[in-house]
């Protein structure tokens, strides 16, 4: 992926993303104001993972290597969290907190092991893919490092969960997503503010 972003400023021209499986570029105009903002952006996205791995290894639902697998996940998701809260407040802002409550139903059956292992996928998925499509959006080198960091734990994630799931490998490519369309797919799961 290939940014047109120059130092003068993130604004003075919009992004072109080359788009792996259409060959061809998208002009997109940038979503964030600044890399704090990606930032925040990440850090609301980790909260619902978190929180969704505190349910899932609480219910009781899941056995085995599933369990296992899923608290080793867990611990990763509270390790990102506490990565990106510190970041955000040596930069001197406020981080996001978690929200008071979240609907994880909305993303599918939490009722079946199985269900739980669909969701989690899914759950992981969308993360490695707001990744993908916030990070061409950042400007400071060492917030990128730490942003490729967590993605490729994520991808690391997403593998275990296909493979769980009996699902084939991803793409060599695979498809980011905007953050509004992002904002789309996790906006029915997100509860009130705190």
């Amino acid at each position: 992926m290939r940014s047109s972003h120059t130092e003068i400023g993130r604004y003075d021209r919009p992004m072109v993303v080359e788009d792996a499986h259409a060959a061809k570029e998208i002009e997109m105009a940038p979503f964030f104001k600044s890399d704090l903002e990606v930032l925040q952006f990440a850090l609301t996205l980790e909260h619902l993972e978190n929180e969704a791995y505190k349910v899932i290894n609480a219910s009781g639902k899941l056995t085995g290597k599933n369990a296992a697998d899923l608290k080793v996940i867990g611990k990763h998701e509270q390790d990102h969290v506490d990565a990106l809260t510190a970041a955000i407040t040596k930069a001197g802002a406020v981080p996001v907190k978690a929200r008071k409550s979240y609907n994880f139903g909305a993303l599918g059956d939490l009722s079946t092991e199985a269900g739980i292992l669909k969701v989690a996928q899914k759950m992981e998925e969308i993360g490695v893919a707001a990744y993908n499509g916030a990070g061409i959006e950042i400007m400071d080198k060492a917030i990128l490092g730490v942003a490729g960091q967590i993605v490729q734990v994520e991808a690391r994630h997403t593998g275990l969960l296909r493979a769980l799931n009996n699902v084939a490998p991803a793409e060599a490519f695979p498809k980011a997503m905007t953050p509004q369309e992002v904002l789309t797919a996790v906006t029915p799961v997100l509860g009130p503010e705190q």
